[in-house]
């Protein structure tokens, strides 16, 4: 009875330090306004969000749950273009305007950016468009959606200069986009849908070259969307499959070691919305990689052990609740563009057609991990010497 007792409350020790708490997302606010947003950008008191119609709409978010805009830039110019990413530092915001290439902004007044010049890498070839933004020092780096990564020199934001442009191609020849990028030290890691991913050495930005490029999964009909980087490992968007990791501790060799598939499309109400839709865009959180997936929502994924990444890994799947209800034909969200205010643990969600959305994500800050190797070990040596006990005393 005594040595069934122990055993007992053994098992139960390993069964409650083992099991995961739930932890899920709250949505806590939105600002909603029609437009197409594809990027988000907090910092501050103030998000900055690109919004599809060559546009850039300043959201006052110091209190979230009552977000509302303070400014909105219109591009009139005749030849205006979609806003598609933005990049922002304390003194500045670029924003990616498709054909137009790059806007400068000044945030002296961070309620109203005031456009203080414009860079067009491509502005002798119309079909050249700028997508994403990532910044390394002084250096703006440019991809657009015919297979360039432009390097910019904006060490005087007025007056931006290039330095260096490399073109991608698939192992076939083809020409491929540049996509989301992700900078780590002197590497910058670029997405080329519809392919894979290559990795440019940056440590001199007047003289890029690419040191690796790395197919798509072969179950991705479209490539790779976006990356992002956390210590050795590189988390790889991949259309149609989810998310590719791959060990990037040697950058010019990635090693691929776990995949996470996430869904590619959903049913509203019986019609299909969309099918091969790709993840968009990752923040991370600690060991939490949110993951957005368009019409699917936001992934949170536990990254503890990037090597052993599985559908087990997938904490919780949320998305946007307050929608426009003039949408036609009807009212859906639609999770691109993720910026994280860390101090205060909220997740900004760029909402396709809706605006952006706020969520509570404090309860993701400890990560559901593993029982600790200590424990384990403590407790093998316990449970024998508890039994060794009782079995003396019988």
């Amino acid at each position: 009875m005594k040595k069934s007792m122990v055993a007992y409350i053994v098992l139960a020790f390993f069964v409650a330090c083992s099991t995961q708490v739930a932890r899920a997302a709250t949505q806590v606010g939105a600002f909603l306004e029609p437009g197409l947003y594809r990027d988000v950008w907090q910092q501050g008191s103030y998000a900055y969000l690109a919004s599809g119609w060559a546009d850039l709409r300043t959201i006052n978010v110091s209190n979230y749950s009552n977000m509302y805009q303070t400014d909105w830039w219109l591009d009139r110019d005749v030849n205006a273009d979609e806003s598609y990413s933005i990049y922002a530092n304390n003194d500045y915001l670029y924003m990616a305007e498709r054909t137009n290439g790059i806007r400068v902004f000044s945030l002296a007044d961070k309620s109203k950016p005031e456009l203080i010049s414009s860079f067009n890498p491509y502005a002798d070839d119309p079909y050249y468009r700028s997508s994403n933004l990532m910044m390394s020092g002084h250096t703006l780096f440019v991809g657009d959606f015919m297979g360039g990564l432009t390097s910019v020199d904006v060490s005087n934001p007025y007056q931006p200069v290039e330095l260096d442009r490399i073109g991608f191609k698939k192992e076939t020849g083809r020409q491929i986009e540049a996509q989301g990028i992700a900078i780590q030290g002197n590497y910058a890691y670029v997405a080329n849908p519809p392919g894979g991913f290559s990795v440019v050495n940056i440590s001199d930005p007047s003289n890029m070259f690419a040191e690796a490029y790395v197919p798509q999964n072969k179950e991705s009909p479209l490539g790779v969307w976006d990356i992002g980087v956390k210590d050795n490992y590189a988390y790889v968007l991949t259309q149609g499959v989810g998310v590719d990791v791959y060990n990037i501790e040697t950058p010019g060799q990635p090693t691929h070691v776990s995949t996470v598939a996430l869904p590619n499309g959903i049913d509203l109400d019986g019609v299909r919305l969309r099918t091969d839709m790709p993840p968009l865009d990752i923040e991370f959180f600690g060991d939490v990689a949110f993951v957005s997936n368009g019409v699917d929502g936001v992934f949170a994924i536990d990254i503890s052990d990037p090597s052993l990444l599985s559908q087990e890994s997938i904490l919780d799947i949320f998305d946007p609740m307050v929608l426009i209800e003039e949408q036609d034909p009807k009212p859906f969200s639609y999770s691109w563009g993720l910026s994280l205010d860390s101090e205060n643990a909220i997740l900004l969600v760029a909402d396709g057609y809706n605006g952006i959305a706020a969520f509570d994500v404090s309860e993701f800050q400890v990560a559901a991990t593993p029982l600790p190797s200590s424990v384990v070990m403590l407790a093998s040596g316990v449970v024998p010497f508890l039994l060794l006990q009782f079995r003396r005393r019988s």
